[in-house]
């Protein structure tokens, strides 16, 4: 009973965690977000993949971020 429960309050938590960010990315938007995942993004729902037709611009993202993605 007690391993039930555990496996409940884990996956509550897991599910109810934000998804990470690629270092730390954080929106400018709170209320229209863009989740950065480094070969995609996250935008209304919809998982964007990148590619060197599709890309993602943001200047707040440094040189190493960029390189690496």
């Amino acid at each position: 009973m007690k391993n039930i429960l555990f496996s409940l309050i884990l996956l509550f938590l897991a599910h109810s965690m934000p998804a990470k960010d690629v270092d730390g990315y954080l929106p400018l938007d709170k209320k229209n977000p863009v989740a950065f995942g480094g070969d995609y993004i996250r935008y209304q729902g919809k998982k964007i993949m990148l590619n060197e037709r599709t890309f993602f611009v943001d200047g707040r993202l440094t040189k190493e971020i960029t390189d690496k993605y």
